[in-house]
């Protein structure tokens, strides 16, 4: 078993080196960015990311770490996750006329969590890492008419990467047979590459978009800052529980470089410039039913604090209008609401025994979030509020997922889930070792 240990530690480490997160001006480069924080743990996941109040397994690091009383064995899980992103994206020359969008799209293969797990007596301690959001994107957008005018929007080229992780220690304690208490605090990793590239728009044929650049703006490099999250659970009876939790992300800094008449490569470099992003933070809290032997049933309800994008939102150019120069805070002119988005789900066991059978399935939302301009400018309020100008319903989105477990031996269990939304399919294959 000693080996065993060895292995599961070397997995730990190899996915605590990777990293995550992603940063925002008013560029049209992240205007159809959807900020979608998946949560880990395959077995929660095919549930509807519905875990705050069962959170019996690993993942619990992450949902309520006070669940990690629930574990009673020595364990570590690994897990991977295929992403395959769509963005929907104003894109052609008669977009803001039409409301006609192109969807963007881009696969990603990445670890998504990790844990190694200690239980002694009422308390438990775990190390984890959780990739918490994972992005790449190309896209190209046509000169734009903007209607009722002879103005357009100039040709756009561009490309995201962002992939982030978090890495934590974990420490729940049992205070009597109703109630636990869970804390984990630690280092969010982080990696973000952008490029934006303004092109000269070719007049008598918007469609063309070879034109030469004309400005580039570029954004390489990484980040780190302090995580932590905590959360209480209450089990008034063995076939029910309450969950609470709270999970909260560093902001993070990043440098913009612009370039003028050309590309990083062939243009002036003009100035450099601090943008900043503030993942963000989410309060949650959820209930687990267990009305039938085999069947369980979970609901959370988590507010997600979506306005902490835009508090540190700058500018990508100045406003002379305005007296802004580029880099400077333009929070003001840009509004994110906080939202809340419910998870809920279904596990039944169809056959019990040694080697359990398990089927799940959930519903989750996610709610309208994109960054709405309140400023005056028309180039900006085109560009950022596709709802004013295309009849496209900005709305809260359904998600629908599934999945299955199974045990291979007391020691080695299997789960899988499959997520689908209008935005992104997601799949999890995980797989924990108890010692």
């Amino acid at each position: 078993m000693k080996g065993y240990r060895i292995i599961s530690l070397f997995i730990i480490f190899i996915f605590a080196s990777l990293s995550f997160v992603f940063s925002q001006t008013d560029e049209e480069l992240y205007q159809g960015f959807q900020f979608q924080f998946t949560a880990p743990g395959a077995r929660a996941m095919a549930m509807g990311g519905a875990f705050i109040a069962l959170a019996d397994d690993t993942s619990a690091a992450f949902f309520n770490p006070a669940g990690l009383v629930n574990l009673d064995k020595s364990q570590s899980t690994a897990e991977f996750k295929l992403d395959s992103i769509i963005t929907p994206r104003a894109a052609e020359w008669n977009s803001f006329t039409t409301g006609t969008l192109t969807e963007f799209s881009g696969d990603i293969v990445s670890p998504s969590f990790g844990s190694f797990v200690f239980p002694f007596g009422n308390i438990t301690a775990a190390i984890s890492v959780a990739n918490t959001i994972s992005y790449y994107e190309e896209f190209a957008l046509e000169t734009r008419l903007l209607p009722g005018t002879t103005d357009t929007l100039n040709p756009i080229k561009g490309m995201l990467d962002l992939d982030g992780y978090t890495f934590a220690l974990s420490v729940a304690l049992r205070l009597n047979d109703f109630w636990a208490f869970g804390a984990s605090a630690g280092v969010s990793l982080t990696s973000l590459t952008t490029t934006n590239s303004i092109l000269a728009a070719n007049l008598s044929d918007y469609s063309d978009i070879s034109g030469a650049v004309i400005s580039e703006t570029v954004v390489g490099g990484s980040d780190t800052g302090m995580f932590f999250n905590f959360g209480f659970l209450f089990t008034p009876s063995q076939s029910f529980k309450l969950g609470v939790s709270f999970n909260h992300y560093p902001p993070m800094t990043y440098s913009q470089d612009l370039y003028l008449s050309g590309t990083q490569v062939t243009g002036l470099h003009f100035n450099t410039i601090e943008i900043n992003f503030d993942t963000p933070d989410r309060l949650g809290a959820g209930l687990m039913w267990n009305p039938l032997e085999r069947l369980i049933l979970t609901a959370d309800g988590i507010l997600m604090f979506y306005s902490q994008i835009t508090d540190v939102m700058v500018a990508s150019s100045d406003y002379d209008a305005l007296g802004i120069e580029r880099g400077n805070n333009i929070a003001a002119l840009f509004e994110h609401k906080d939202k809340l988005e419910i998870h809920a789900g279904l596990e039944y066991m169809v056959t019990a025994g040694e080697n359990p059978f398990c089927l799940r399935a959930g519903i989750f939302t996610i709610a309208e979030h994109r960054a709405v301009y309140r400023g005056t400018d028309p180039a900006l309020s085109y560009g950022w509020n596709p709802a004013d100008y295309s009849g496209q319903i900005q709305e809260t989105v359904f998600g629908f997922t599934g999945g299955l477990g199974f045990s291979l031996s007391d020691s080695v269990s299997i789960n899988a889930a499959y997520v689908t939304t209008d935005y992104y399919q997601q799949g999890l294959l995980s797989a924990t070792l108890k010692f």
